[in-house]
């Protein structure tokens, strides 16, 4: 590399994206939504996904306008696959979510149908923070 600055500089900023989203979950907690309680991703998380995609499209935009030889079928197949991926990263920050009550956990997701899990069928329970 010419610029040794780049690689240092990329680690500081992703550094500071994992300190904020650690720091984001630690702050998380339930809401209660109208007699059930609420678990979604952090707001640290949604914000870190809007930015990538917004980054992802700029990326693409840049794309375009520095062709430099590459082919237009490239350049599409590249945009594709990456804005599909940002489409997942931000249906799964913004879609996701559960919530549970004295009976049941609700489980809400755009990949599977939405389901009712009894608390009597729950065997045990973990957490990792």
């Amino acid at each position: 590399m010419d610029n040794p600055i780049l690689p240092v500089a990329i680690g500081i900023i992703v550094a500071l994206v994992v300190g904020f989203l650690q720091r984001s979950a630690r702050r998380a907690h339930s809401e209660d939504s109208q007699s059930r309680n609420l678990v979604a991703y952090p707001r640290g998380f949604k914000i870190v996904a809007l930015i990538l995609g917004v980054a992802v499209m700029g990326v693409i935009v840049a794309l375009f306008v520095k062709r430099q030889g590459h082919s237009i079928g490239f350049l599409i197949g590249f945009s594709l696959l990456f804005i599909a991926l940002i489409i997942i990263l931000l249906a799964e920050a913004f879609m996701v979510r559960i919530t549970w009550d004295e009976k049941s956990i609700y489980a809400h997701s755009p990949w599977r149908k939405n389901r009712e899990i009894p608390l009597s069928d729950v065997i045990s329970c973990h957490y990792s923070p």
